[in-house]
């Protein structure tokens, strides 16, 4: 079993308290629901982009989601 990051983690209980998905999200922070999931999955880098958008459409801080973000070990 692959370890989950905190950065994942995070930002599913954001989405899971927010009523939203990957599908909902992407298009709205400007990638497609595939590449913010495997951002989110650990398998590639999230963007500084991806972050400022999840903080603004998941209503959380941006410096935390960064701190999160700069955890997390590529698969």
């Amino acid at each position: 079993m692959v370890p989950v990051s905190a950065f994942s983690k995070y930002v599913s209980a954001l989405c899971a308290r927010a009523g939203k998905s990957a599908d909902d999200l992407a298009p709205k922070i400007g990638v497609l629901p595939t590449e913010l999931l495997l951002m989110l999955a650990g398998w590639t880098t999230p963007t500084k982009e991806v972050i400022r958008g999840l903080a603004r459409e998941l209503d959380s801080d941006v410096n935390y989601l960064e701190k999160l973000a700069s955890q997390v070990k590529l698969k």
